[in-house]
């Protein structure tokens, strides 16, 4: 089951410890899915969130 983050500071440890990212585009708003060992983490951003947020990650991005 993923879990949601609510928190944008957490995100950063969630950056590091993940090994795959996932960036779905749902309108207005973009979903980003971080894949670590244990976990999915989701977030629901707005466009421009999201491409700060990507220029942060250095994991493999998909995008779909």
């Amino acid at each position: 089951m993923p879990h949601e983050i609510k928190d944008l500071t957490k995100l950063d440890d969630i950056i590091a410890q993940s090994t795959e990212c996932r960036v779905k585009r749902i309108g207005d708003m973009v979903k980003i899915k971080f894949r670590t060992k244990k976990k999915l983490y989701t977030i629901k951003v707005s466009v421009s969130e999201a491409e700060a947020i990507r220029a942060r990650i250095s994991v493999p991005i998909v995008d779909y």
